[in-house]
């Protein structure tokens, strides 16, 4: 899996690979069922290529949540860093990265709902019994 950064210069952005030395490198691992409805989302789609936005916010019942949302490529930010794997890319923040490293993001689907969601968070020191939010380790 590929990190980028991604930088911007007035309208131009460009993409670059992740100077490693001012900070250590952080990973996130995306399943093969989260590449693929990535994939599915932009195959229907027509307008632009979209990518999956994954966030940390204050809320839920533990202290942080995490927001998945669906954003063009080009709208990206400065500290965005862009994670892909077999043509789908998932954009992280680097505040929420932090909270995120070492976790793995898959996609999925039970009777009651379909989403993406967040496995195995090494960050977090407890989460609630839905699994929505969580608290960070100490």
């Amino acid at each position: 899996m590929l990190a980028l950064q991604l930088s911007r210069a007035g309208r131009h952005a460009s993409l670059g690979l992740r100077a490693l030395s001012s900070s250590p490198q952080r990973q996130l691992q995306l399943t093969d069922k989260c590449v693929e409805r990535i994939r599915e989302l932009n195959r229907r789609e027509t307008a632009s290529e979209k990518c999956l936005r994954l966030s940390v916010e204050p809320g839920g019942c533990s202290g942080f949540q995490y927001r998945f949302n669906l954003d063009e490529q080009n709208d990206m930010e400065e500290d965005d860093i862009v994670f892909e794997k077999g043509g789908a890319k998932l954009v992280v923040d680097e505040a929420s990265l932090a909270l995120l490293d070492g976790s793995t993001v898959d996609f999925e689907e039970t009777m009651m709902s379909t989403s993406f969601v967040v496995l195995n968070n090494p960050q977090s020191g407890s989460s609630c019994g839905c699994g929505t939010s969580f608290q960070a380790k100490d």
